[in-house]
């Protein structure tokens, strides 16, 4: 993991999930190193969601291990 000095912008475009795609199979924590362009809402399997639409969100579905099985907008 980086120190947060170490942040810089990554250039994510949308919500970053075409750019963060290698993540996938990893802890979500990885996601920590990243600046995100907005907010970043893990979903826990069976897990209840609100139907708010937030382009810039990005979405991460996560595994009972916090292991990251799909990005997406939203």
């Amino acid at each position: 993991m980086l120190p947060v000095s170490a942040l810089v912008d990554q250039g994510l475009q949308g919500c970053g999930k075409d750019q963060l795609a290698h993540l996938n199979g990893k802890p979500f924590v990885a996601l920590a190193d990243y600046r995100l362009p907005g907010q970043l809402r893990v979903l826990y399997p069976d897990q209840a969601v609100t139907r708010d639409l937030m382009p810039d969100r990005l979405n991460a579905q996560v595994n009972g291990s916090g292991l990251i099985l799909k990005l997406f907008c939203g």
